[in-house]
C-alpha cells in the first residue's frame, strides 16, 4: 500500500503539539469543601431528615452537579489533546520508518484529530516553520506536551469527580502511552497506581488487568505481571456470558496464555511456559499464529528449557553483529559451561570456531574447535551435520593453501588429505591439490587423481583439464602409454 502523507494534517498536528496548555480552571480549595452543598430547603414530597441522609451517603459517590459537569467538559478536553498527540506521533512513526504505510483512512482520522485539536489554538508563526522546514527536531517533546496537557487536564477532572471511572480509564491510557513513548519506569508507576484504584471501583474489568500485566513486566517484575493476566484469564472465562462474541474470546485466551507463557519465561520456568503455549497452540485456528507459537515453543527448547542460555546465546549474537567478536568469542566459551545438550555445544563451538578461523585469524584455534564438533557428531546426521562438516573440510583446505604457499608441503599435504577424507563438497579439489603434491610418485598421482573424478561434478573445467595432465603424465611416467593416450586426447580442443 503506498504511504500517505498529508503535510497540512501533519503541520497542524505540530502546530497543536507546540502549544502549553495553561489549564482550563483554578486550582480547587478542596473537593470536600465544593461537594458540601447545604439544603436549603426540602424538595417537595419528602421527608426533611431523608433528605439529609441522602444528602451524606451521596457525598461519597456523588460530586455537586456542577463539579460533575465541569469534570465532563474537562475530560473531553483531554480527549482531544490525546488524540492529537497520538496522531502526531504516527506520523512521527511513519515518516522515521518510511517502510510502514499509512492508509487514508488513518489519514483521515488525524485529520479529525487535528481539526478539533485547532479548534481550540489560534494561527502561530510555527505553522508557517512547519510548512516550510518539515518535521522539527523536537517532535517527540511536543508529543509529550501534548499527552502531558491531556494528563493535567483529566487529572483536574478527577479531583472534581473522582467517582467516575472512565475519568481514572483515560489517564490511564495517557500513563502508559507516555511510558511506552519514553521508556519511563515513573509513569509505568502511576498508571499501576490509577489501575489499584480502579480494582477498588470495578474488579470485573479483564482489560484493566491485562493492562497491568503489561506494566509490571515492562519493570520486570514478572511473578505480578503473571497474576495480573492469570487474573484477567478467569474474568474472561467468568465474564463470558455477557457477551455474545465467542471468537473473541477465544482470541483474548489465547492471547493471555501466550502472556502468561511469557511471564513464566521471564521467571525461568520453562514447564509452565511451555504447557501454556501449547494449550494456546491447540486453541488457535490461526495458522500465522501456531507459526508463531511454535517459535517460541522452539526458542525455549533451544537447549531443553535452559532458557538463561538461549537469553544469553541472544545477547552475544547482538555483539557479534555489533562487530564486538573478540567478546562475542568469549562470551559464547562461557556460555558452554552452561549448555545442557550436545547439540547446543556443537552449535556454539561451531559459532566460536567460524569467529577464531575467519575473523580472528586463529586459524589453529578454530581448526581444533571444528575438529572437535565433527567428532561428536549425532549418529544420525540433521541439518546441521551437513554445514559442520563443509565448514571444517573448508578450514582443513585453506590450511592446506596456506602451508602450501610457505612451501610447507607436508603439513600441507596433510591438511588436503584430511580435507579429503571428509564427506563435503570440496573432496574432489583436495584431492587434485593431493595429486599436484604428490607428482614424483606416479602411482600415488594417480590414485589421488581418480579420487578426484570420483567428484568430477565438483570441478571445474580448468581443475579437470589439469587432473587429466596429470593423469598423462604419470600413466607416461608409469609406462602405461595406452591410458597415457586416452587422457591426452581428452585435453585436446
Amino acid at each position: 500500500m503506498r504511504r500517505v502523507v498529508n503535510h497540512k494534517i501533519f503541520a497542524g498536528i505540530v502546530l497543536a503539539g507546540a502549544l502549553i496548555i495553561t489549564g482550563c480552571s483554578s486550582q480547587l480549595s478542596g473537593l470536600r469543601h465544593e461537594n458540601q452543598a447545604t439544603v436549603d430547603e426540602t424538595p417537595p414530597g419528602l421527608d426533611s431528615i431523608v433528605v439529609a441522609r441522602a444528602d451524606s451517603i451521596a457525598r461519597q459517590f456523588l460530586p455537586a452537579d456542577h463539579l460533575r459537569n465541569d469534570a465532563a467538559t474537562l475530560l473531553e478536553t483531554s480527549h482531544i489533546y490525546f488524540a492529537a498527540g497520538d496522531s502526531l506521533r504516527m506520523f512521527w512513526l511513519a515518516i522515521a520508518h518510511p517502510t510502514e504505510t499509512v492508509a487514508a483512512a488513518d489519514t483521515q482520522q488525524f485529520e479529525r484529530h487535528y481539526r478539533a485539536a485547532y479548534r481550540m489554538i489560534k494561527h502561530d508563526q510555527r505553522l508557517v516553520n512547519v510548512r516550510r522546514f518539515g518535521i522539527p527536531d523536537d517532535t517527540e517533546q511536543l508529543i509529550t506536551r501534548l499527552y502531558e496537557s491531556a494528563q493535567n487536564a483529566v487529572e483536574q477532572a478527577i479531583r472534581k469527580n473522582p467517582f467516575e471511572l472512565n475519568l481514572r480509564l483515560h489517564i490511564i491510557q495517557i500513563y502508559l502511552a507516555m511510558a511506552r513513548l519514553r521508556d519511563n519506569t515513573d509513569d509505568y508507576e502511576k498508571a499501576i497506581a490509577e489501575i489499584n484504584q480502579v480494582i477498588r471501583m470495578n474488579r470485573g474489568i479483564p482489560d484493566i488487568y491485562i493492562i497491568l500485566g503489561e506494566c509490571y513486566g515492562a519493570l520486570d517484575e514478572w511473578e505480578k505481571s503473571f497474576n495480573a493476566y492469570k487474573e484477567a484469564h478467569r474474568l474472561v472465562k467468568e465474564t463470558a456470558f455477557f457477551r455474545a462474541d465467542t471468537a473473541s474470546d477465544t482470541t483474548r485466551l489465547i492471547f493471555l496464555m501466550q502472556q502468561q507463557a511469557h511471564a513464566r519465561a521471564k521467571m525461568y520456568d520453562d514447564s509452565t511456559a511451555l504447557t501454556f503455549l501449547n494449550q494456546a497452540k491447540h486453541a488457535t485456528h490461526s495458522n500465522q499464529k501456531r507459526v508463531e507459537l511454535d517459535h517460541y515453543i522452539q526458542w525455549i527448547n533451544w537447549d531443553d528449557g535452559n532458557i538463561r542460555a538461549v537469553e544469553e546465546r541472544d545477547a552475544i549474537y547482538e555483539l557479534y553483529q555489533q562487530g564486538e567478536y573478540k567478546d562475542a568469542s568469549k562470551r559464547y566459551k562461557k556460555l558452554l559451561k552452561s549448555l545442557r545438550t550436545q547439540r547446543t555445544r556443537n552449535l556454539i563451538n561451531w559459532k566460536i570456531a567460524l569467529i577464531d578461523f575467519s575473523i580472528l585469524n586463529r586459524k589453529k584455534d578454530g581448526v581444533q574447535r571444528m575438529f572437535g564438533v565433527v567428532n561428536n557428531l549425532p549418529n544420525e546426521a540433521d541439518s546441521m551435520s551437513t554445514i559442520y562438516l563443509n565448514d571444517y573440510g573448508a578450514m582443513c583446505y585453506s590450511l592446506g593453501m596456506d602451508f602450501a604457499k610457505q612451501k610447507e608441503y607436508k603439513l600441507a599435504y596433510t591438511y588436503f588429505l584430511q580435507a579429503a577424507d571428509i564427506a563435503w563438497n570440496g573432496q574432489g579439489k583436495s584431492a587434485v591439490e593431493l595429486a599436484k603434491l604428490s607428482v614424483v610418485n606416479p602411482s600415488l598421482t594417480i590414485a589421488h587423481c581418480q579420487q578426484a573424478l570420483r567428484f568430477e561434478n565438483e570441478l571445474d573445467k580448468d581443475a579437470r583439464q589439469h587432473v587429466y595432465r596429470l593423469l598423462m603424465n604419470a600413466y607416461k611416467s608409469n609406462g602405461e602409454f595406452t591410458l597415457a593416450r586416452s587422457y591426452y586426447q581428452r585435453l585436446q580442443p
